[in-house]
């Protein structure tokens, strides 16, 4: 099977778990490459310190266990290049679809962001999620933990498009949040001044993060198949 096809909109429709959708359209897509285009983050060892309650007990050297018969934890430090931001755009516009049966726009944004969201965290990148209309309406902050998985598509299942849209504000709000050089993905259909959503874009590149922006679009909007006045 083509890559392109698992981003079929009747395969897509015909799976209605938000995990089994991310899955499906990773494990597709990533079939016969040879490494992610995303690269993960590693660990060095660090140094032990006592267990204290709350610690994870898989956390545990046991064989330091075995020779001081005390419990310690491995304390490790974090190196990593990428913490991802998933950007999607939730307003009134994303709900459109030509063909009644087919994803819409929303659809596919919150698909793509959720296969994006379990190939990150399946290689141990923190990821968050962002969702915005005329403005940021909600946050789930980054994290690379497995549980992050499920908090983020949990939001995305909660959410429903509609509002006004405003990208150029809602980068620009994204931009002033960040403090550090973060991957920010837009999944939006951009309508508005391109001026200003240029400007905003280049708001966020100047800031040393970097942009992957995927423009959802309808095939009507694109072919626009209508006759008479629309």
């Amino acid at each position: 099977m083509e890559p392109s096809s698992y981003l079929d909109p009747e395969a897509i429709q015909t799976i209605k778990r938000l995990d089994l959708k991310a899955q499906f359209i990773v494990k597709g897509f990533m079939q016969g490459l040879h490494a992610s285009p995303l690269h993960g983050f590693s660990v060095e060892f660090s140094e032990h310190r006592k267990y204290v309650p709350g610690d994870d007990p898989n956390e545990i050297d046991w064989l330091v266990y075995a020779k001081t018969d005390k419990y310690y934890v491995k304390k490790y430090e974090s190196e990593t290049n990428l913490t991802g931001y998933l950007l999607v755009d939730s307003s009134a516009s994303m709900g459109y679809a030509y063909q009644p049966n087919l994803p819409t726009k929303f659809d596919y944004a919150v698909s793509l962001s959720a296969a994006l969201a379990y190939l990150m965290i399946h290689q141990q990148d923190p990821v968050g999620l962002m969702t915005f209309d005329e403005k940021l309406t909600g946050r789930v902050a980054p994290k690379s933990k497995r549980s992050q998985l499920g908090a983020i598509l949990s939001a995305l299942a909660r959410l429903k498009p509609a509002g006004t849209t405003n990208v150029p504000r809602a980068l620009e709000q994204t931009a002033g949040m960040l403090k550090k050089a973060s991957l920010v993905m837009v999944f939006s259909d951009l309508l508005g001044d391109e001026d200003e959503l240029l400007k905003a874009l280049w708001r966020l590149r100047h800031a040393g993060h970097d942009v992957i922006l995927f423009h959802v679009l309808d095939r009507a909007e694109v072919e626009f198949p209508f006759r008479g006045s629309v």
